[in-house]
């Protein structure tokens, strides 16, 4: 006899309790087995796609205009660097001339305005 009287009650309660941590202690050995599986196809595939992919798969002539490019790449951030620089001296040239040019007009203008009053 039980402390409270409902033996029954609780062994009812107990082996519902029991089915259901059965059930799913069923579904996560399950789970972790479907897991498994894909972990190994997964690293067959990775094999497979490593196997593949080497270098000796691809035509020498792709290899080499692969190192071209990587090459044309190159040439090309440097050629925008050094276009880059060229531009910022030039603006910098062109503005120092127009700046001269404004002050010469300036000074032609004054000495346009003094000859005309004296």
């Amino acid at each position: 006899m039980s402390l409270f009287g409902n033996d029954k009650e609780q062994d009812a309660r107990m082996d519902a309790i029991e089915e259901w941590l059965q059930g799913l202690t069923g579904v996560v050995q399950k789970n972790h087995l479907a897991t498994s599986q894909l972990r190994i196809d997964l690293l067959k595939l990775q094999s497979s796609v490593d196997d593949k992919l080497s270098e000796d798969y691809f035509d020498p002539t792709v290899i080499q205009l692969n190192d071209r490019l990587a090459q044309a790449r190159t040439k090309y951030e440097e050629a925008k660097t050094a276009a880059a620089e060229n531009w910022a001296g030039l603006q910098d040239i062109a503005m120092q001339s127009l700046d001269d040019l404004d002050r010469e007009l300036q000074e032609a203008a004054e000495r346009m305005d003094e000859e005309s009053s004296a």
